[in-house]
């Protein structure tokens, strides 16, 4: 599995930038090299690839040491870079062996979807766990660097902020959540200064609220999510506050539990629930998002008593082709029928849902709760 996790990501590389076909990896380097320039980060330059840039200034550290390589070899390490931070990220949850296998399994269908268009979804499914991690190890002042980290280039991690309330160091925490923030909005100006780095993240934010207007629009790319089902259903793109209030009360109601904070199964999935709720909600979920979304069912069927039990198997099998069926790996008719509605969400909501009853009903106290 270790082997296949590294050279599939290596192998689309390869595809991709023989065929001209790495217009986000272009974007991404550019970000480094107008950040160095003082040029506008969020400007169309549809003279070097299609689309814009919605990643935050500090992405521009992110994404400087490959962008200072020659493009064939900086893509195919960024594309090792997010495949082996997901995995070593895997490693630190303390896992069995084979339910970690199980994990990487239910992920690498959209670790390739992410690959194949060299995206950065794998690193926000990776700092979460770490982050959960740090927490779990009791290095509480080290552990926001992560979700926020993720949160300076992609705001999807500041979920992570809730872990908080599972950290033995509050105080720590919080501190970490002070100075880290501070180091990750300075740090870009290394490159720039401070007025250009200031004003790009007045444009940055600008700039996604005007994408999460289009995203609404219906059968776009994107709001592959739960209301995005439901808009394309109905015709009409509704408002996010149709939706996200329940989505939020529902991920959030199992931290009211506070007497299962001391079981580790119960901590695992809702860090499990989180990863899923920040991809299934949202309006700027695509197909290579859900290397996000996978992590956390991935988790799910781990902490399972019987994760191969017939249930738990369909589900397994309704995932990995919820992966493959947006792709032309099934047939161009299967594709354009699910991107046109969306139903890449619906297994992973089932999964969802599932979680969530679990997190507000079981009792993870109780003997046989299988250990993660």
């Amino acid at each position: 599995m270790t082997a296949l996790w590294f050279l599939a990501p290596a192998a689309l590389w390869v595809m991709d930038f023989a065929r001209n076909r790495h217009n986000t990896y272009k974007i991404f380097i550019d970000v480094f090299w107008n950040t160095l320039g003082r040029h506008g980060l969020y400007l169309p330059h549809p003279g070097q690839y299609g689309d814009l840039n919605y990643y935050g200034p500090t992405f521009s550290l992110v994404i400087a040491p490959f962008a200072l390589l020659p493009v064939a070899l900086g893509g195919l390490l960024w594309n090792l870079a997010m495949a082996g931070l997901l995995y070593l990220a895997t490693g630190r949850l303390g896992l069995a062996k084979e339910r970690r296998v199980l994990l990487l399994l239910v992920c690498f269908v959209e670790l390739l979807n992410a690959a194949w268009s060299n995206q950065f979804n794998p690193a926000i499914a990776a700092v979460l766990l770490l982050t959960f991690a740090a927490v779990e190890d009791g290095r509480d002042f080290l552990a926001p660097l992560w979700i926020l980290a993720g949160a300076f280039v992609k705001l999807y991690s500041v979920v992570g902020l809730a872990f908080l309330l599972f950290s033995r160091s509050k105080k720590a925490f919080l501190t970490g959540c002070v100075a880290w923030s501070v180091v990750l909005l300075v740090a870009p100006m290394a490159l720039s200064s401070p007025e250009h780095v200031l004003q790009a993240y007045r444009d940055w934010f600008l700039t996604l609220a005007e994408k999460n207007s289009h995203n609404v629009a219906l059968y776009t790319s994107q709001d592959i999510s739960i209301p995005g089902v439901i808009r394309r259903a109905v015709g009409l793109p509704l408002s996010a506050s149709w939706f996200l209030p329940a989505g939020a009360a529902l991920a959030l109601a199992p931290f009211l539990r506070v007497g299962q904070y001391q079981h580790h199964t119960f901590r695992v999935l809702t860090l499990a629930s989180l990863l899923m709720f920040i991809v299934l909600f949202s309006s700027g979920s695509e197909s290579s998002t859900y290397v996000i979304c996978a992590a956390g069912a991935g988790l799910w069927l781990a902490q399972q008593e019987e994760p191969f039990g017939p249930r738990n198997a369909l589900l397994l099998a309704a995932l990995l082709l919820a992966g493959l069926a947006p792709t032309d790996l099934l047939s161009v008719p299967v594709r354009h029928l699910v991107n046109r509605h969306a139903l890449k969400a619906v297994p992973y909501a089932v999964v969802w849902l599932l979680l969530s009853w679990d997190l507000v009903t079981r009792d993870f106290g109780r003997p046989g709760e299988i250990a993660a």
